[in-house]
């Protein structure tokens, strides 16, 4: 248990980090910006982190002392910072500036929602209780790939290059290194290999995808919008399934959310406002290239569908200037990745394939049939039955809600919807040349999905408006007629 403390102290310095960091931000005061600013805090911190972590275990001062010295330092840095300047404001007697995103208020019916999603969780998170009591040490990838590798780089001495040692070759010794890394900290911090730190990672994950997907769309869109999208997430089957497999997909799924989620927010922020987004967007990004080779392609993806939205609806200059603040946040993940890249042997099943290995798999209809089959069948599984497939819940809400758009979000939606399908078109070109697993493909990108489907769709509180207003001028009706009654009877 005592490989909790390091899991606590993560979050906690991410929760520090983004307490720092709220004002510049503008997500100001009430529950979404602060649970917006918990669940960044948890995957923020956790990616900080295992960057730090790699950076010692390389230079050779990996030590415990020297990790819970990094921790003590930073948390205590930040805390240091956060506090200087709440009394500099308060001795000032300036007053915060108010939020530049509009905090969602708490209807009736928002209640209703939020209180079935609560219910939803807590019978999911029963369920991988019961998953994790049987798998303790997750699922294959889990113990042949991420765990072992944080084995190595938890032991003594030179024992972190078996992890990147050519004899792992068919278990990818050139993976990015934030998940087990991350669990490899935890390990070497409390000074023994206990299961408890992956599943709790895990589901420190989970619950932050969830946390950030409602916030965000609570502060884009509305409340109900938020906890609507939060009820879909609870119909994913294989989904919910991945967490406690420990697989690094629940993570890559956290960051490329984050990374949009944080963009739409730059959009709709006031302009001294963006910059500081966008660094964060660019360092989610990051830490998706640092969890999983796909989230390279994300990276590129995702800085590209950026800069070509808010080219198009805010002009060249402005999104050159904002492109180069995304870039800039992407910078650490992405140079921790090259530095991993120079060190490990080259292992990823694309690169072995290269052009002509795509090429060649794109021609032959065997591998295309394979991959279209590969894609209907995992979709058609993700959810535990047909009528409670996310696509027949989104459907209802699609025919129910309707969709309507604000000018305003229009460059947030085309760069998700464009992040979503470039990606996973790269992963159908990465599958006709390496066969890989469509169902974790579309965890990765069900978060994502979720996001960019909700910021299109109309909020309840919309729909519900006529009806409220008919409720409230209902009374009068009766009281006149009593009145002519009365004048009758005269």
């Amino acid at each position: 248990m005592l490989g909790l403390i390091p899991l606590l102290t993560a979050c906690l310095t991410g929760w520090l980090l983004m307490r720092l960091l709220r004002p510049a931000a503008g997500a100001g005061k009430g529950w979404a910006g602060s649970l917006l600013e918990l669940g960044l805090g948890v995957g923020f911190g956790i990616g900080l982190s295992s960057m730090l972590f790699f950076v010692l275990t390389v230079t050779g001062t990996a030590t415990a002392a020297t990790i819970l010295l990094t921790d003590i330092a930073l948390m205590a840095a930040l805390a240091a910072i956060w506090f200087y300047l709440r009394e500099r404001r308060r001795g000032a007697a300036v007053p915060v500036p108010a939020a530049s995103l509009v905090q969602p208020a708490f209807r009736y019916d928002n209640w209703i929602l939020a209180a079935l999603l609560i219910s939803a969780v807590v019978i999911v998170l029963d369920g991988m209780r019961n998953q994790a009591a049987a798998d303790p040490h997750g699922m294959w990838d889990a113990w042949a790939i991420w765990n072992v590798r944080a084995r190595f780089l938890a032991g003594p001495g030179e024992t972190w290059r078996n992890a990147i040692s050519p004899l792992l070759e068919r278990t990818h010794p050139d993976y990015p290194l934030l998940l087990s890394g991350f669990v490899a900290r935890c390990w070497k911090l409390a000074g023994s290999y206990d299961t408890v730190v992956p599943i709790a990672t895990a589901l420190a994950f989970f619950l932050a995808t969830l946390a950030v997907l409602v916030a965000a769309l609570a502060l884009l869109r509305s409340a109900s919008t938020g906890l609507l999208a939060g009820l879909t997430v609870m119909t994913g089957f294989t989904y919910l399934s991945q967490p406690m497999s420990q697989y690094s997909d629940v993570p890559l799924a956290y960051y490329y959310l984050a990374a949009v989620a944080l963009a739409s927010l730059s959009w709709k922020a006031e302009e001294r406002r963006r910059p500081l987004l966008l660094v964060l967007a660019g360092y989610a990004a990051g830490c998706a290239a640092w969890t999983k080779n796909e989230g390279l392609l994300f990276a590129a993806v995702f800085g590209c569908c950026y800069a070509a939205a808010d080219w198009w609806f805010s002009g060249f200059g402005k999104a050159l200037r904002r492109s180069l603040w995304l870039g800039a946040g992407m910078l650490p993940g992405l140079i921790l990745v090259a530095w991993l890249k120079l060190l490990a042997p080259v292992a990823d099943p694309l690169v072995r394939a290269g052009k002509k290995g795509i090429a060649q798999g794109a021609t032959q209809s065997w591998r295309r049939q394979f991959v279209w089959r590969a894609i209907a069948r995992n979709a058609g599984e993700f959810g535990y039955t047909p009528a409670t497939h996310p696509l027949v819940a989104l459907a209802v809400l699609a025919a129910i809600l309707r969709f309507s758009l604000p000018r305003a979000l229009r460059p947030a939606a085309v760069c998700g919807a464009a992040s979503v399908g470039l990606v996973f078109g790269g992963y159908v070109v990465v599958s006709l040349g390496a066969f890989t697993p469509f169902d974790r493909f579309f965890s990765q990108l069900f978060p994502l999905f979720l996001l960019v489907f909700f910021l299109a769709l109309r909020p309840l509180e919309e729909l519900l408006k006529p009806a409220a207003a008919a409720l409230a001028t209902a009374p009068d009706a009766p009281r006149k007629r009593s009145k002519k009654k009365r004048s009758s009877r005269a």
